[in-house]
């Protein structure tokens, strides 16, 4: 009798360290899942404060980007502005993001609502023809008006101000080849009417602006 009491009582203390051992690997499981827990959020700390960090230096070298560009813009217009100094006063250089613009009035080189260049017109356009050949640029020539709509030649122009535009554009890209020496395969032309003024219409200074002729000298890639 007194043996197989022996025994349970080996049971009882055995099942008792069991249950120990059990809270104990339960709470050893709970430490290293809080410790796991920290680390995946310090992990997503670090990942945050990297990417924020890493944005920020993506804008600064923007932004010096920019910088440079800038310093090059005014480096490249005070060397066309040297290149192109005693033009005629009618031509303002103007630089672009596709381009060098040289500007032309279009009181210099047009009637009111005509597309027939005028002498002081080809006079301008030739020493505009002499300046910008030796370049390997391309060159687009782009006609504007002002808004007033076309009166007196409608019927030459049924569409108005960007007819008008187009063939003011396209009678100095052809002037540019046959009389300024330009290669044909580096011309191209185009017409905007009204639709890109450069002043305000509701004023005839702002109107004469935007009556004009620009021939762009074209970056290379354009």
């Amino acid at each position: 009798r007194f043996f197989i009491i022996a025994m349970v009582g080996c049971v009882a203390l055995t099942g008792c360290v069991s249950k120990q051992d059990y809270v104990s690997a339960t709470t050893e499981v709970s430490n290293q899942d809080e410790v796991i827990r920290k680390l995946k959020e310090e992990n997503e700390r670090l990942r945050t404060e990297y990417n924020n960090m890493k944005n920020q230096f993506d804008l600064a070298q923007i932004e010096l980007a920019k910088l440079r560009d800038s310093d090059k813009l005014r480096e490249d217009l005070a060397r066309l502005k040297n290149q192109f100094g005693g033009l005629d006063s009618s031509i303002t250089i103007v630089q672009r993001g596709d381009g060098t613009s040289l500007s032309v009035e279009g009181s210099v080189l047009f009637k009111t609502g005509s597309d027939d260049i005028s002498d002081r017109g080809r006079q301008v356009l030739k020493e505009i023809a002499d300046r910008i050949r030796p370049m390997p640029n391309k060159i687009r020539v782009e006609g504007h008006t002002d808004n007033v709509p076309v009166q007196h030649t409608i019927k030459k122009y049924p569409l108005g101000n960007l007819e008008l535009s187009v063939q003011r554009s396209l009678n100095v890209t052809d002037f540019l080849i046959s009389d300024g020496g330009m290669e044909r395969g580096r011309m191209s032309c185009a017409g905007y009417g009204a639709e890109r003024p450069v002043a305000d219409n509701g004023q005839d200074e702002g109107r004469a602006k935007n009556r004009r002729v620009e021939i762009v000298i074209l970056h290379e890639q354009n």
